[in-house]
């Protein structure tokens, strides 16, 4: 019993992402997890997001609510496909106090802050900062 509710939760994740991704953008609550939280954000931008609480990454099964800064509220928030790196990672931090950044496809280095989200999936594998100079379309 257990194995067909996990499996009906997954089909409803996996939709849902799916939905997302067709819209270019998402919305971050509370109740999300943070595992989902990345998946959702690999799936609709290509790039591997890093989330952390203080210096230590987060924990895979913790929910947003349960990691943000005390005192910021745990509503939601949508993340659009036109938002540079620099602005979600800001926004992240001034709506729930929680630190993320946002890599390339093989958590193989920081994406640059002046790239759009839309274009992060963009970047190829084994990138260098000099190779991602090219995406840069904010200065």
């Amino acid at each position: 019993m257990d194995q067909f509710i996990y499996y009906k939760k997954n089909i409803f994740v996996h939709k849902l992402i799916i939905i997302y991704k067709v819209m270019a953008e998402f919305k971050i609550d509370g109740r999300m997890k943070v595992k989902i939280l990345k998946e959702t954000f690999k799936e609709s931008f290509g790039g591997t997001l890093r989330v952390y609480v203080g210096n230590r990454k987060a924990d895979e099964n913790a929910t947003i609510a349960s990691i943000r800064a005390e005192g910021k509220p745990a509503g939601g928030m949508v993340v659009a496909k036109s938002w540079y790196v620099e602005t979600f990672e800001n926004k992240m931090l001034e709506e729930y106090g929680i630190k993320v950044q946002v890599f390339t496809c093989d958590d193989w280095v920081a994406v640059l802050d002046g790239i759009k989200l839309e274009d992060v999936g963009k970047i190829k594998k084994g990138a260098t900062k000099a190779d991602m100079v090219s995406f840069v379309t904010k200065k």
